[in-house]
């Protein structure tokens, strides 16, 4: 891997990486402090076009401020081609919730083995975009190793020939949910937003007046750099609030 000294508060270390769970290797994008040390680990479920340049961007601007970011291929190595959108959502359709939410679990399962010593096995989050954020919101609900989700624009509503809608089981989160969305996205309606946040009360939720979709995607027509530097700061703050336990209070003294 390289070393790419950055703004926040961390120099990464980043680059492809292998993940070996039970028969299977999964592939994925890593970036993480380097520094010796466990660290609060997100997990980035992507949208339909898979590991991007975009979703790269992401996970090393969120590993500068000491988090340790993984972007799983739910495509295993066969994902569409860049840039090919009709290609994305080929690719997409024939991925199931099964496979993708088992891919998930052995995930988890690799973080809290023994011999992943950059990754804190107790603070484990998830950070969903575009679809990926119905799937990490599945996985969340089904999964005791998740302590915060995080979407960005996802369809929670109306993605279109799945069995099960975000909004459907969004009640029986018990973690953390952060969600950010976009005014004026002409892919997910804002309403989608405010429906699962009445469903989910305990949610926060931050909507960007100018944002269309993909406004995370550094590659993509929809990015707005200002709006992701607030996104990114939003999303360090939610996972170091949910996944960083408190330090504990002194024993009060016996008199």
């Amino acid at each position: 891997m390289s070393i790419l000294p950055g703004e926040g508060t961390h120099v990464i270390l980043y680059g492809s990486t292998r993940i070996a769970a039970r028969t299977q290797i999964h592939s994925g994008y890593l970036a993480r402090p380097d520094v010796v040390g466990a660290f609060p680990t997100i997990v980035v479920v992507p949208d339909k076009a898979g590991v991007t340049s975009g979703i790269k961007d992401l996970a090393r601007r969120l590993a500068r401020y000491g988090l340790a970011v993984l972007a799983l291929d739910l495509y295993r190595g066969d994902g569409p081609a860049r840039g090919d959108a009709e290609a994305a959502a080929a690719s997409y359709e024939v991925l199931s919730d099964a496979r993708a939410l088992a891919d998930l679990g052995d995930i988890y399962r690799n973080l809290r083995a023994p011999g992943t010593e950059w990754a804190d096995s107790a603070a484990i989050g998830l950070l969903g975009v575009g679809v990926g954020g119905r799937l990490a919101i599945l996985s969340a609900v089904n999964n005791d190793a998740i302590r915060a989700v995080a979407v960005a624009y996802a369809p929670l509503v109306n993605d279109v020939g799945r069995p099960t809608q975000a909004v459907e089981v969004i009640a029986d989160l018990a973690v953390p949910l952060f969600g950010m969305q976009g005014k004026v996205d002409e892919v997910v309606e804002q309403g989608q937003a405010v429906e699962a946040r009445r469903l989910q009360p305990r949610s926060e939720w931050a909507f960007y007046a100018t944002a269309g979709h993909g406004f995370l995607d550094v590659s993509g027509e929809g990015y707005e750099e200002a709006i992701t530097a607030d996104a990114v700061d939003r999303l360090v703050s939610f996972f170091g609030a949910a996944l960083v336990a408190p330090p504990e209070a002194p024993a009060a003294e016996a008199g």
